[in-house]
Parts: C-alpha cells; sequence; structure tokens
C-alpha cells in the first residue's frame, strides 16, 4: 500500500466529525433512555421516598443503610464502623433510623468525614 496520497488534514477531519456526530447523538439518546424521577407537582422531596424510613447500621464491620423492611442495602460505604468510636458503633450496631433521605444522608457524610 502506497501511503504517499494519504492526505493527514482529510483523516483528521473525517475523524473529528465522526467523533463530533456520536458525542451528539449520546446527547439525544441518553435522555430518552435514561430512568428519570422528575416531580409532577414540583414537590422535589417527595419522589418515591414518601412514607420510607431509612436505617443506618453495621454490616460486615462497613457502615450500610436500608430502606427499613427491604433486604438489600441502600447504600453501601467502604467506612470500616470499628474505626468510630464505641458509643457510635453501639447507636449503629442497634440502627438508626431517619425519616427521610436527606437526613441519612447527612449523617453517612458526618461519619464518613
Amino acid at each position: 500500500m502506497n501511503y504517499k496520497n494519504i492526505n493527514i488534514k482529510k483523516v483528521f477531519y473525517i475523524t473529528c466529525v465522526i467523533v463530533v456526530s456520536c458525542v451528539m447523538a449520546s446527547a439525544v439518546i441518553a435522555p430518552i433512555t435514561t430512568e428519570s424521577n422528575k416531580p409532577v407537582d414540583g414537590n422535589v422531596q417527595e419522589i418515591q421516598t414518601e412514607g420510607r424510613t431509612y436505617v443506618l447500621t453495621s454490616q460486615e464491620d462497613r457502615l450500610v443503610a436500608f430502606v427499613k423492611g427491604a433486604d438489600k442495602p441502600y447504600i453501601e460505604t467502604t467506612l470500616a464502623v470499628s474505626s468510630l468510636p464505641y458509643d457510635v458503633q453501639a447507636k449503629l450496631k442497634a440502627g438508626i433510623e431517619f425519616d427521610s433521605e436527606q437526613k441519612l444522608r447527612a449523617a453517612i457524610n458526618e461519619y464518613c468525614s
């Protein structure tokens, strides 16, 4: 094959056109295929979380959050519970309940920082 006839500028421009086309296509397709929890009434805090109780506990020395009554963890962290103070460890062993996801996430952030 003779490489003397290949124009590098043309190859560069064609590659740019292909990349831009892929990015634009993904920008159009992603919102269609992504699940969205946008509020209908404008109340952001009550999207599928109304009436839920969250339990922050320890599982295998890791900080884990569950939706009360569920078997699968809702949030899993890599924080070793054994690195926390003993009084906090005791509370986590019993399970700390929260009535909103925001309070749960604030507590997780507090323990992990």
